[in-house]
């Protein structure tokens, strides 16, 4: 897969790659589907053990030729996309230190949605 980058500007670079990414895995936080602004997902790691780095901060490792696109994308694939609570969410389901103690993300949304309903 060839991508090309704006170079001259790294951060502007990475931003657009990022966004890019995130499009191309359906632009909407696999938990809630939350869509309204595709810069604001989170890229989640869904097994920590073997993240290489920080979403972000790879895109910018990719505009200023650090590593390829390769990696990047590879790393990518190891991800899912979840809008910030979502994530945070997961982060205290994961850790044992959700507030009202809930065991799974599942478990948690099923108690969120009917409520709302």
């Amino acid at each position: 897969m060839k991508l090309r980058v704006f170079r001259s500007d790294t951060k502007v670079g990475a931003v657009v790659l990022r966004r890019a990414l995130l499009h191309s895995s359906g632009g909407c936080c696999v938990s809630c589907g939350w869509s309204e602004d595709v810069g604001i997902l989170h890229s989640h790691h869904i097994c920590r053990d073997e993240k290489l780095g920080e979403i972000p901060a790879l895109c910018e490792y990719v505009t200023r030729g650090v590593i390829d696109v390769e990696a990047l994308l590879a790393e990518f694939a190891r991800c899912e996309s979840l809008c910030p609570t979502c994530h945070r969410l997961h982060h205290w389901v994961e850790q044992g230190s959700h507030p009202a103690g809930f065991s799974s993300v599942d478990e948690l949304f099923t108690k969120i949605v009917s409520r709302v309903h």
